[in-house]
């Protein structure tokens, strides 16, 4: 009866997992946690990352909440850190792909695999991992020496009492014993601490094992380097398993494990044990790390497969090596019932349009599907086609009240990161919205001139979205125009966020007054301002 209940439950999880998949992922739990992956390793990437204000300025955070389809902290770490880090493995694309091809077809493995994934789980203490790796060296449970000395004189007050028959040997050896319970006791809450870690090591490990031991998993995961990592790791990840179990029963209240806690304790066994297991982890952390991203790789190619179906349309980005982007039917990927448009840029643009018409909504799409191409290889598209670009931005610029900061000061700042950034080699998206609207109007457009006028004879492209139709006047000459329109109909503001060429004549701020119920004087006031 049990082990039919057991089957029955195994066999709905997986009806879930199943049926999950293509769907709309919820959002994560621990945040901030999933972020310590790439905060640890940052400094270890061989190319540029995504910068703190570009990633809030295009609500990334959403957007791989979005993506986020994984059943593993580890495959949620690995995803985050590869939009923030992109790749430049372009002779990847091809194995990549072909995994996607093998889980999207073959829904059985992938469901095992999910099922797999989700044992290892996504409890908000694992997250710590790689902190805890990168940092193996430095930790301890204090001085080995002192307990290997204290080691020795236990052993060596038993072998007087028991062999050479000598009382006040015993005593001795009770002595230490007492001794070593306290030193375990006052120690042991920074070893258990560790516990979390190590169990982690040893969930991948036999997370690993299940890959390896079928030919149909293993051909997820083509790296040779993680089933040598798997043999590398397996005496480390016994000992784990053990010194995990025991811990586990003491937690649960085992009279037996307390009884066996209390005698380790004696002998400082755990602490030796501990001791070694790091420095072994310490050795071997290339192993741990390759077993890592394997599993990680593996978990966030389920997550972008699922991604691909769960979008209305998509496509895997095309390469080109000039300055220029083309895309079809793009749209952002956060919208669940998208307007696309077709685009094709060759050098840099302004954008103009009524409040609410759509062109922040549309250079955001550009920059996060730019994004997506160099990390996922996925655009919410019928068609992108891009060369290999960084993306920065400049759009929701705030005051800094604690840093005394204006608003200019701060919008100053961010555009002065493209200014420098323009002056690197390679290709680089420059998105502006709204440029140096902190300062006064002739001031503006000087300075605003000015800049766009720099980024003109740059490796950027840089396309800028405006109200200022004088702007985008000055600037016809070196920037091609395009822009979003909106009507009245029925009393109502439509619009339609189709892009068009050209710099927009339409204006809502006033009739947006009217529409939302504004007194008549204020209205018709308004009216007569802007003559």
């Amino acid at each position: 009866m049990g082990l039919m209940m057991f089957t029955a439950a195994r066999e709905r999880r997986r009806d879930r997992i199943k049926a999950a998949f293509g769907q709309i992922p919820p959002d994560p739990r621990y945040m901030e946690e999933v972020r310590i992956y790439y905060e640890q390793t940052r400094d270890m990437l061989p190319g540029e990352t995504i910068d703190d204000i570009t990633w809030n300025d295009l609500e990334m955070d959403q957007v791989f909440a979005r993506i986020n389809h994984t059943g593993s902290y580890i495959g949620e770490q690995v995803l985050y850190r590869r939009l923030r880090a992109g790749t430049e493995e372009a002779a990847a694309d091809q194995a990549w792909e072909e995994r996607l091809r093998l889980l999207r077809e073959d829904a059985e493995t992938r469901t095992d695999l999910e099922t797999a994934l989700a044992r290892i789980g996504k409890a908000k203490e694992d997250y710590h991992l790689p902190l805890f790796l990168r940092h193996a060296g430095e930790l301890g449970v204090g001085p080995v020496w002192l307990y290997r000395s204290m080691q020795c004189l236990l052993a060596a007050a038993l072998v007087g009492g028991i062999f050479l028959r000598q009382e006040w040997c015993l005593l001795a050896a009770l002595f230490v014993a007492l001794v070593n319970v306290c030193i375990y006791s006052a120690g042991k809450v920074r070893c258990e601490a560790y516990l979390s870690a190590l169990g982690s090591i040893r969930e991948m490990a036999v997370f690993g094992q299940f890959l390896i031991k079928k030919e149909k998993y293993r051909a997820f995961v083509p790296e040779k380097r993680m089933e040598e990592a798997v043999r590398s790791l397996q005496s480390v990840t016994r000992r784990i398993g053990r010194f995990r179990l025991r811990k586990y029963g003491v937690m649960t209240g085992d009279m037996m494990e307390i009884v066996r806690d209390y005698l380790m304790g004696a002998t400082l066994w755990d602490f030796t044990v501990f001791h070694w297991l790091t420095r072994q982890i310490e050795g071997k952390l290339g192993d741990v790390l390759v077993l890592y991203e394997c599993i990680g790789e593996l978990d966030m190619s389920i997550a972008v497969c699922s991604f691909r179906q769960s979008l209305p349309r998509h496509c895997i980005p095309e390469m080109c090596d000039g300055k220029e982007m083309d895309m079809e039917q793009m749209y952002h990927p956060l919208l669940t019932d998208p307007v696309g448009n077709d685009w094709h840029i060759e050098r840099n643009c302004i954008l103009t349009g009524a409040n609410a018409s759509g062109k922040s909504t549309f250079i955001k799409a550009l920059a996060v599907n730019a994004i997506l191409a160099r990390s996922v290889h996925t655009c919410a598209a019928a068609r992108f086609r891009l060369p290999p670009m960084y993306v920065i931005t400049s759009m929701t610029v705030r005051d800094d009240l604690a840093a005394g900061e204006s608003y200019y000061i701060r919008e100053v700042k961010y555009l002065k990161r493209l200014v420098e950034r323009a002056a690197c080699p390679g290709y680089t998206l420059c998105i502006i919205d709204e440029i140096l609207k902190g300062a006064n109007t002739k001031e503006r457009l000087a300075a605003s001139e000015a800049v766009l006028g720099y980024m003109e004879n740059t490796g950027c492209l840089t396309i800028a979205a405006t109200h200022d139709r004088e702007l985008a006047a000055a600037m016809a000459g070196t920037y091609d125009n395009y822009h979003f329109r909106n009507y009245m109909e029925e009393g109502e503001i439509r619009f339609d966020y189709r892009l068009y060429r050209g710099v927009s004549n339409t204006s809502n701020a006033v009739a947006l007054l009217e529409v939302l119920g504004f007194p008549e004087e204020i209205v018709r006031e308004a009216e007569k301002l802007c003559g």
